[in-house]
C-alpha cells in the first residue's frame, strides 16, 4: 500500500523485495504475512482501505524501511521494532512514551508525531549482557537522494544534482556532451555557457565556513547546524552530509529570504523533509525534532554510547536495548573488545576537542622522530587542521616519501610506532589496517606532563606518487570531496585518494570494469586544473 507503480522508487522497492524472495500481492487474503504501507499512510487508513476493524493476529504492519533493512542485514529483522511502526499503530512501544523508543531519525512522512510535553526520565534496569555479535555497517537514510536511496537500493544510479545542488541538468552520469542533443547544444553555445553547468558544483566556489551576519536565513542556518551536529555526533554520515549541503546552499543565499516550501524545495540539495523543516523553523522559530533530541533521555544515552571508540550505531542500540544507561553498566556487564574498553576508560579524553596548537605539538613530535629514522620521509597533519580549524576531533597524519612505495613506508611506520612508544608519546594502539594501497594505524598519544589527556591519533602511509590525490582526499571536507569526485564522474573521469583517471569503463549499475588511465596523482593543483576547477586552498574547502 499504495499499490500504484507509477512512482519509480516504489516500483524499485517492490522489484528489490521480489529479487530477494518476497511474494508481492496487491489484494488482501489469508496468504498475507506482512503489510508494507507507504510512508504517508496511517494505521486507521490501512484498516479503512482493507475494510477491516483490526489487522488479523500474526500479520505484521510496517513502513517501507522494514524490507530495506531486511535486505541490508541479510535476515528478517523484527517488524515490531519501533523503527518500522506505522503512525497510529497500536503497538506496545507506542503505549509507552514514544520518544523513549524513537531514534534520532526523521519522522515518517516528514511530520512530527511527538507529544507537546517533554519526555519523562528513563526508567530502565540493566538486563543480562547481550550476546556480542559482529557489527553490520549501516547506511542511514538521507534527504538528498529521497526514497530510492532511503530504501537501500544502492544499485540505483546516483543523481549528481541531488548531492551537489545543480538544478540545471538532469543528465546524471554522462558528460555534458554525451548525447547528440547535448552535442548539438554544446556546439552552438559560447564558452560561458559551457562553463555554466559546472558552476553549480560546490567545489567551484570559495567556502570558508563563515556566515554573513546580514544573511536573512541566519536563524534557519543556526538551527539546522544544531541538528546537523547531533547527527554528526551519532556518525550519521548521510544526514550530516545532507544538512551540510543544505546549510551551504542557504549560506550562499545572501539576499533571498527562504520562507516558503516552494522556495525551500527549489534549493539545490534540499529534499522534501528538509524543506518542511525549513518552513517549520521560519514559522515557529524552532525545530521540534531538535528540541526533543536534546531532551529525550534515550537519545542522550544512545549518543553517549555511540561516543565510545570502537562502538558503532548498531552496537550502541544493542546496549540501549539491553537496559544499560551508563558507561559503568557497559563496563560491568557487556562483552567488550580491548579498544572498546580503552574507549570507555578514556571516554572524556577522546570526546574533548583538541586545540590547534596542541595538534601542532603532536605533529612536531612525530616529524622529529621521523627524521631519526629517514630524513627524506615527510609527515603532514591533515583533516580539519589543514583547513585551518581552531580545534580538531582527532589527529590525522600522512607519512610519505618521494619515490617510496607502500612496503618501504610500512617499515618506516613500524619503526616510528616503536620509537614513539619508547618515548611514552604513544599510549596505546587501537587498530591497524594493512591493504595493498596503504597502511593505517590508529591509537592514542599524549604530551608530556601530569594530567595531560590522551588524544586520538591516526597514521596513514601514502606512496610519494599519490601524495597530491591524498592531500585532496584527506583534507576534506566531505561535501567538497564529493563535489570534486562527482564533477570528475560527470566529465567521464574517476577521482579517488590514489589519483585522477580517464577512460574508465563502467557496466550495469555503474560497476567499474577497468581502472582507467591515470591522468594525475602527484600534484594536487594539477588535479584541480584538469577538472577545470579554480584551485581552492584548504581553508576555502569548508562547504
Amino acid at each position: 500500500m499504495k499499490p500504484c507503480l507509477k512512482r519509480a522508487e516504489r516500483k524499485m522497492r517492490i522489484e528489490k523485495a521480489q529479487e530477494y524472495g518476497a511474494t508481492v500481492v496487491f489484494t488482501f487474503s489469508n496468504t498475507v504475512t506482512h503489510i508494507i504501507a507507504d510512508k504517508d499512510i496511517k494505521y486507521n487508513e490501512i484498516l479503512e482501505f482493507l475494510q477491516l476493524t483490526e489487522i488479523p493476529e500474526g500479520i505484521a504492519v510496517t513502513n517501507p524501511r522494514w524490507p530495506g533493512d531486511c535486505i541490508r542485514y541479510g535476515k528478517l529483522v523484527d517488524p515490531k521494532d519501533f523503527w518500522y511502526q506505522v503512525p497510529g499503530c497500536p503497538t506496545e512501544s507506542q503505549q509507552r512514551n514514544p520518544l523513549q523508543d524513537a531514534p534520532i531519525s526523521e519522522p515518517i512522512g516528514g511530520h512530527s508525531s511527538l507529544p507537546s510535553s517533554p519526555p519523562s526520565s528513563l526508567q530502565v534496569q540493566p538486563r543480562p549482557p547481550p550476546k556480542q555479535q559482529p557489527e553490520t555497517p549501516t547506511n542511514s537514510q538521507k534527504d538528498a537522494l529521497d526514497e530510492a536511496i532511503e530504501e537501500c537500493l544502492t544499485t540505483t544510479p546516483i543523481n549528481i544534482e541531488d548531492f551537489l545542488g545543480s538544478s540545471s541538468s538532469s543528465d546524471t552520469e554522462s558528460s555534458p556532451e554525451s548525447s547528440p542533443k547535448r552535442r548539438k547544444k554544446a556546439s552552438s553555445s559560447s564558452s560561458n555557457s559551457a562553463r555554466d553547468w559546472q558552476s553549480h558544483f560546490q567545489c567551484m566556489h570559495k567556502h570558508t565556513g563563515a556566515l554573513n551576519p546580514e544573511n536573512p536565513n541566519s536563524r534557519t542556518i543556526q538551527i539546522l547546524e544544531e541538528m546537523m551536529q547531533i547527527y554528526d555526533s551519532l556518525k550519521d554520515q548521510w544526514r550530516t552530509r545532507s544538512y551540510r549541503i543544505a546549510i551551504s546552499t542557504l549560506k550562499s543565499s545572501n539576499t533571498t529570504y527562504i520562507s516558503t516550501y516552494e522556495q525551500a524545495i527549489s534549493l539545490p540539495g534540499v529534499g522534501d523533509r528538509l524543506a518542511k523543516k525549513i518552513v517549520e523553523i521560519v514559522s515557529t522559530d524552532r525545530l521540534q525534532r531538535l528540541e526533543y533530541a536534546k531532551l529525550d533521555p534515550k537519545d542522550q544515552i544512545l549518543k553517549l554510547f555511540h561516543g565510545i571508540y570502537g562502538v558503532g550505531l548498531v552496537q550502541a542500540r544493542k546496549f540501549v536495548a539491553a537496559g544499560y544507561t551508563t558507561l559503568e553498566d557497559i563496563k560491568k556487564n557487556a562483552t567488550l573488545t580491548e579498544p572498546q574498553r580503552i574507549g570507555i576508560e578514556r571516554y572524556s579524553d577522546f570526546k574533548q576537542r583538541i586545540p590547534r596548537e596542541e595538534v601542532k605539538q603532536h605533529g612536531d613530535i612525530v616529524s622529529t622522530a621521523l627524521k631519526t629514522i629517514d630524513e627524506k620521509v615527510q609527515s603532514h597533519v591533515m583533516g580539519s587542521y589543514r583547513r585551518g580549524a581552531k580545534d580538531c576531533g582527532d589527529i590525522d597524519i600522512i607519512l610519505t616519501k618521494e619515490g617510496a612505495g607502500v612496503e618501504e613506508l610500512h617499515e618506516v611506520l613500524e619503526k616510528l610506532v616503536e620509537k614513539l612508544f619508547d618515548r611514552k608519546f604513544l599510549m596505546c594502539g587501537l587498530a591497524i589496517a594493512r591493504h595493498d594501497d596503504g597502511t593505517k594505524w590508529h591509537g592514542a598519544s599524549r604530551l608530556e606532563g601530569e594530567g595531560k589527556p590522551w588524544r586520538r591519533i591516526d597514521f596513514l602511509v601514502v606512496p610519494g606518487e599519490e601524495i597530491g590525490a591524498a592531500f585532496l582526499y584527506f583534507t576534506g571536507n566531505d561535501v567538497f570531496n564529493r563535489s570534486m569526485r562527482l564533477l570528475a564522474s560527470k566529465k567521464g573521469m574517476r577521482l579517488n585518494q590514489k589519483g585522477l583517471y580517464k577512460d574508465v569503463v563502467r557496466g550495469k549499475n555503474r560497476e567499474k570494469l577497468n581502472e582507467g588511465t591515470l591522468l594525475e596523482s602527484k600534484d594536487e593543483k594539477k588535479i584541480f586544473e584538469i577538472l577545470g576547477v579554480p584551485y581552492r586552498p584548504p581553508e576555502h574547502r569548508i562547504c
